[in-house]
């Protein structure tokens, strides 16, 4: 699971100090997807990790960080992104009670995102208001509260800014632009506007997962270790590129009758069938 505190996120549109920013969200799991598994409806993500993750983890260290050793007088910042917010709803889980008191005495600070935490490097101005207002939507439902802070992981444009007047953007875990996750954020980008038209929402949330900005986070060369290979991921998510155009190609030619051959490029969004 991803817990993490920051104090060094750059400030914008405000002069008001927040101590530090706690993101509660699972460790995204993204299963070994190779050549091999392109067509076979293998899962992408380990699902039933992150969801335990969700369902234990998750409030355990709400319980842990505003139980009733807390300090009142230190305020927190909580980003909670809206598809983990939204299963804790669902499952009525108890340690949503501590962050509402919290919030509701202002010791902790609401923050909003993207819903998915999709890394605003691949989302238009126009997308990024639309998945901010929805994250909105929701914490206003479960907190009776808006947030006053909006959590992105790249500068956020003056039309955006201004389209939230009263609340302050905080630039968090930005991303390195090292040569991997530009090659990886252009393809995402091209291949995204073709999602939609499938209209198959389990293809949809998992490219919505798989732009989460843990994921594009890891794939820095500059972080390459014994333990940590971001090549091997790197390779992973493009062979799941490839599975995602292949299954577009396949909707588009459905009606044709046409089964297409599965391909393989190091540019998935080539293969698109325009």
């Amino acid at each position: 699971m991803v817990i993490r505190s920051e104090s060094n996120n750059k400030e914008i549109n405000s002069e008001n100090s927040y101590s530090d920013i706690v993101v509660l969200e699972p460790q995204i799991h993204l299963n070994n997807f190779n050549i091999f598994d392109l067509g076979s409806n293998k899962n992408v993500f380990n699902k039933g990790l992150i969801n335990h993750e969700i369902r234990t983890k998750i409030p355990e260290k709400i319980n842990s960080l505003f139980g009733k050793s807390f300090d009142n007088s230190s305020k927190k910042t909580v980003l909670i992104p809206g598809f983990v917010l939204s299963q804790l709803v669902s499952e009525d889980s108890k340690s949503l009670d501590i962050l509402k008191n919290k919030v509701s005495d202002g010791s902790v600070i609401l923050s909003s995102a993207p819903f998915f935490r999709t890394s605003s490097t691949i989302l238009s101005d126009k997308e990024l208001k639309s998945e901010i207002k929805k994250h909105e939507s929701l914490l206003k439902t479960v907190f009776g509260k808006e947030s006053s802070v909006v959590v992105l992981d790249n500068e956020a444009s003056e039309k955006l800014i201004n389209a939230f007047p009263n609340k302050k953007f905080i630039v968090h875990n930005r991303l390195q632009n090292s040569q991997l996750q530009n090659k990886l954020i252009v393809e995402l980008k091209k291949i995204k506007p073709f999602l939609f038209d499938v209209g198959d929402n389990l293809l949809i949330n998992d490219f919505h997962l798989l732009t989460n900005n843990q994921i594009i986070s890891r794939i820095d060369e500059s972080k390459a270790s014994v333990d940590s290979s971001p090549y091997e991921e790197y390779s992973a998510v493009m062979n799941i590129l490839n599975d995602f155009v292949n299954r577009i190609n396949n909707f588009k030619t459905s009606e044709e009758g046409i089964v297409n051959d599965i391909q393989l490029s190091e540019s998935p969004s080539s293969l698109i069938i325009q």
